[in-house]
């Protein structure tokens, strides 16, 4: 039985508006204010939803952090009514119920599976708002809701019946009930957004373009960021864990990061060129070395690591994000929380925290 301890309270207005805090058992060394590493979870998840949860909190509240675990209104049944903007509006009410009244100096935001699409949600609309104090991102099993769902064949029958919804101005409309999943009333809109090529939560797939990951992610330029990816993620489909599609995508999210939204100084085409270029020559180099694929975070640079920076000199931002691949893992980390939480602690040691006196 999953047992914690910890402080129960509420961020918000609505009776959803709920979140648990597990107290760090130290203060940390360089701060006097709180450090909160806010846990969000994907559909159908609510409090305490990964097998991670108590061991993360222990580790991180050793270092002097908290860990909160968020429950937004589309927490549980609440996804098929929900939407990103409201889930980064809410984390916003969090952000500013941290700043106001639990003495944060910085934060950061771990969303897991569909919480990764809010968590960049959040960064696009909030990053700079007044009780942010975001210090970093982690981004764990980042996956391809369309993708995900395109391996249950049923769901394809609701597609037609959405479109004429949301072409009568009737998106928010129930389309069908996800008794699949968890019985979950869906919209429309929601249907669309998860299911259909370029919907709102089409953030991850693997036929998504660098231009339109960056289009994306660029907003995450700067801030440090930590990418773990599950190498035998059930929530991706097998023909995609079979090619190295999963280790692609990571490297293309590590890319379209570094680079910027399009149109920024960063986004050159001849550069983003002699970037790719790069990590193919990286991953050449490993494969014939018999190295891993992937680097844990915050590591000593590499040779390719080096020469991305020096590609990238006129780039503002001073931080690189972090690519770790947890082989054998399976979507929520079952069996391998060890490497998850050394992972996210190791991330954690490494952020730039200002002293305060």
């Amino acid at each position: 039985m999953l047992v914690m301890q910890g402080v129960l309270f509420k961020y918000g207005q609505a009776p959803t508006h709920i979140a648990f805090k597990s107290p760090p058992a130290v203060q940390h060394p360089r701060c006097k204010g709180q450090l909160h590493l806010v846990l969000v979870g994907g559909l159908t998840d609510g409090l305490m939803f990964a097998p991670y949860c108590q061991q993360l909190a222990s580790a991180v509240g050793s270092m002097g952090w908290t860990l909160v675990q968020a429950q937004l209104t589309s927490s549980y049944q609440g996804w098929g009514l929900a939407s990103l903007d409201q889930d980064a509006d809410e984390l916003q009410q969090l952000a500013a119920c941290l700043s106001q009244q639990q003495d944060c100096q910085a934060w950061v935001v771990m969303g897991h599976s569909t919480g990764c699409q809010d968590a960049i949600r959040f960064v696009q609309r909030h990053r700079h708002g007044p009780d942010s104090k975001l210090a970093g991102v982690i981004l764990q099993a980042p996956v391809s809701d369309k993708e995900y769902l395109g391996m249950f064949p049923l769901w394809s029958q609701w597609e037609e019946p959405a479109q004429a919804l949301a072409q009568q101005g009737k998106e928010e409309d129930v389309v069908f009930r996800a008794f699949a999943f968890d019985g979950a009333a869906v919209t429309a809109r929601r249907f669309l957004s998860l299911f259909c090529k370029g919907g709102d939560d089409d953030m991850f797939s693997t036929d998504l373009t660098l231009q339109e990951l960056q289009a994306i992610l660029g907003p995450l330029q700067g801030l440090p960021c930590l990418i773990i990816q599950s190498g035998a993620d059930e929530a991706v489909p097998e023909h995609f864990r079979n090619n190295s599609s999963i280790g692609r995508l990571g490297r293309a999210i590590v890319q379209a990061i570094t680079l910027g939204p399009p149109g920024s100084m960063e986004h050159d085409n001849a550069q983003s060129g002699q970037l790719q270029q790069q990590h193919n020559t990286q991953e050449r180099s490993m494969n014939s070395s018999g190295g891993a694929s992937h680097r844990g975070p915050m590591e000593s640079k590499t040779a390719a690591q080096t020469s991305n920076t020096a590609l990238a000199a006129n780039v503002s931002a001073t931080v690189e994000p972090c690519l770790h691949v947890i082989e054998g893992a399976g979507h929520a980390c079952t069996g391998h929380e060890n490497e998850l939480v050394s992972t996210v602690c190791k991330f954690l040691r490494q952020l730039p925290l200002e002293t305060q006196t």
